[in-house]
């Protein structure tokens, strides 16, 4: 399947423009239906120059030709590489000011900010955005508005070539979102969701320390359709996966316990060893954390979970420091001393030293006090110190969010 649009970037020293720019133009080109498949920086060198429009035109039904605007001399080369790539010759256009030429064929793009001006009045001509061709059923777009200008090619593709970009037959327009979710395997996952499907659906998976995403596509002839099928295709997601559900794109797990607990009004405290205070630091990135987080404690050595937690000696002699009584205490300690509605307790070995053969290294005890009681669960995290902590830290903000939604 060739690619629906190419853009070209000529002349552009540093990669620019960038990718604001970018990203407003691939989102025009998404209201014709078309995908920006690729960008290409090209240097203002003749055969590689001419070798790149070529090459995108014929993989493409679009390629866009932007860069070095405002510059006489990338604007005279983009026209003569234009001209020669497509066997064209140049000649004079009459609504250009001056002795300017394009490629035979070329079609100016007008102003959308024209009116009958000052400006055409005393020039009788037209102020214009750039041109375009078509070349053997493609289309060659080249834009002369800086790269900073909020681009709508609705406002500058004029009706006739809109129809040919629009409607373009076995145009696809596609829709994606990624279900993230914590607690279950890639395993488990599959089996749930085996059956599951839409009409033009796709369903991608990646693992990673926050959990799993799962990548929901859908693929249809207009973008409505398109948005509708993921939307049917993302709601049987979440209500196969269930409580191992947790965001949508770019949702972090902090993100959403943030939200549940300023939702419902509670408060959480945290007692943490091997996390060094990690998840303290994730509950409060977000902003307006001094409405839930009543305070955090590192209680690394066995004095100072005695000192601030209240955890007996006898329970750190005869259990150890990672335990799940000691897990346990700390959470209770910590919600006493803190008056909170919640106290997290987190104690185990992040590594690389500190493991017997009883408790190797990634053993983790995490325990979450509440009204109702207390829970403690025991993991075990590969990888090296840092994967350790942080994935204790998500499975520690992933037990606050489960008893938030139970």
């Amino acid at each position: 399947m060739r690619a629906e649009a190419v853009v070209l970037g000529l002349g552009i020293p540093g990669g620019e423009p960038g990718g604001g720019y970018m990203q407003a133009l691939s989102d025009s080109l998404a209201e014709f239906g078309l995908e920006l498949m690729a960008v290409s920086f090209v240097a203002p060198d003749e055969k590689e120059a001419e070798d790149a429009v070529r090459l995108a035109l014929s993989r493409s039904l679009l390629v866009v030709l932007a860069g070095g605007q405002g510059q006489e001399r990338i604007e005279e080369f983009s026209r003569k590489t234009l001209a020669r790539a497509l066997g064209k010759r140049l000649v004079l256009h009459p609504d250009l000011e001056g002795k300017a030429l394009l490629p035979k064929g070329a079609r100016l793009l007008a102003d959308p900010k024209e009116t009958p001006s000052e400006h055409r009045r005393s020039t009788g001509h037209r102020r214009h955005t750039g041109f375009w061709l078509e070349h053997e059923g493609r289309y060659l777009v080249r834009l002369s508005g800086p790269p900073g200008r909020d681009l709508a090619l609705r406002d500058i593709i004029p009706p006739e070539l809109a129809r040919a970009l629009s409607g373009g037959r076995g145009r696809k327009f596609s829709a994606c979102r990624a279900i993230r979710c914590c607690g279950i395997t890639e395993r488990d996952a599959r089996g749930l969701l085996g059956d599951v499907s839409v009409p033009g659906g796709d369903i991608k998976f990646s693992g990673s320390l926050e959990g799993l995403d799962i990548t929901a596509k859908a693929n249809a002839d207009t973008r409505e359709k398109a948005q509708k099928l993921l939307l049917e295709l993302c709601a049987e997601i979440v209500r196969r996966i269930g409580d191992s559900f947790y965001g949508a794109d770019g949702e972090e797990m902090h993100d959403t316990v943030a939200r549940l607990l300023t939702e419902k009004r509670l408060t959480v405290a945290t007692a943490e060893s091997c996390t060094g205070g990690l998840v303290a630091k994730r509950l409060t990135d977000v902003a307006g954390s001094s409405v839930y987080m009543e305070r955090g404690v590192v209680t690394y050595s066995n004095k100072s979970k005695e000192e601030l937690l209240s955890v007996p000696a006898d329970t750190l002699i005869k259990h150890g420091a990672v335990s799940e009584e000691t897990a346990r205490l700390m959470a209770e300690g910590i919600r006493k001393n803190a008056g909170t509605d919640l106290g997290l307790g987190i104690t185990g070995i992040a590594g690389p030293g500190g493991e017997t053969a009883e408790k190797p290294v990634g053993l983790v005890y995490i325990g979450l006090a509440a009204t109702e009681g207390t829970a403690v669960r025991k993991f075990n995290f590969p990888g090296d110190r840092a994967s350790v902590r942080f994935a204790a830290s998500q499975m520690a903000l992933d037990m606050i969010r489960r008893y938030l939604i139970s």
